[in-house]
């Protein structure tokens, strides 16, 4: 593969996968079998929702998902990247509110009584994005070598990894080390970094 984005890959298959479900049930069915083997209080993250799949096509609300999954604060991101559906322990954990003024390039959906509905499209996202926990090197390392592993399930040998920054170059020097190593990468520094 010429352009590829290993920790993204990693990342999304970490993450809970929603896309090609049909309902907004479906979606939370499948978050509250992730926060059955997760923590109370870490963040469960998913993507792939799309509304128009759904015999009910409005954007969702988060009182269903939250009333199901009350302990973690999620985040869902839709299949097209420009809006997540987060939960209220996560609208809380954000200080997202009625008060909450749009962002530049970015919207908080908001219900007839212009409570938050959990839907934050675009740069909004943001005001989530900005506080979720950062990965641990030892996470990061599990979801290269899970990308590795994929791509060399599907028959890639060698992916070229473009931009990648000095926490990912660690990450593949400790996989190396280790003799974890499924595939060849050829590893791109992001603009701007070094990998010294």
């Amino acid at each position: 593969d010429s352009h590829g984005h290993m920790l993204g890959f990693g990342t999304r298959l970490s993450d809970v996968d929603v896309v090609g479900t049909t309902s907004y049930e479906a979606v939370i069915a499948q978050v509250v079998e992730r926060a059955k083997t997760t923590p109370a209080g870490e963040w469960i993250l998913g993507r792939g929702w799309d509304q128009n799949d759904w015999s009910e096509t409005a954007m969702p609300h988060h009182a269903a998902l939250s009333r199901a999954v009350p302990d973690h604060p999620v985040r869902l991101t839709r299949i097209d990247g420009h809006a997540a559906l987060v939960n209220r322990k996560a609208l809380e954990l954000a200080r997202i509110t009625r008060e909450t003024r749009d962002p530049t390039g970015g919207a908080v959906l908001r219900d007839a009584g212009g409570e938050p509905t959990g839907v934050l499209v675009d740069n909004a996202a943001g005001l989530v994005n900005s506080i979720l926990p950062p990965i641990t090197q030892v996470e990061r390392e599990r979801r290269l070598l899970e990308a590795m592993n994929e791509c060399a399930r599907l028959g890639l040998t060698m992916v070229h990894d473009a931009g990648i920054g000095e926490a990912e170059w660690a990450a593949y020097k400790t996989l190396l080390a280790r003799r974890t190593f499924p595939i060849r990468i050829a590893a791109m520094a992001r603009a701007g970094g070094s990998l010294v």
